[in-house]
């Protein structure tokens, strides 16, 4: 593997890294967002038909996050395995 290439692999890891942990921080936040606003599911802060379609909307954006979250994170998996068969084979 060439020395630009190697760099090249290890930038794009470094930022897989670094968008994984922000998309923990978001996935947290919201949720502590969530929470700090409207209470456990079953509380009277909100409630009815509009908070039900909050929930069921909310729920699919947070599985929606930690799909990326997940995707980035099997990336960044499959781009530091490549980069170090590459480096191993060029030794």
């Amino acid at each position: 593997m060439a020395s630009t290439e190697a760099e090249a692999a290890d930038w794009l890891e470094h930022q897989l890294t670094q968008l994984v942990g922000k998309l923990g921080d978001l996935i947290d936040l919201r949720t502590r967002k969530r929470h700090g606003l409207l209470g456990d599911p079953g509380s009277d802060n909100w409630s009815g038909s509009k908070r039900d379609g909050f929930e069921t909307d909310f729920r699919a954006q947070q599985n929606a996050l930690k799909a990326l979250k997940h995707t980035a994170l099997t990336l960044r998996g499959t781009v530091h395995d490549a980069r170090e068969k590459a480096l191993k084979d060029n030794n």
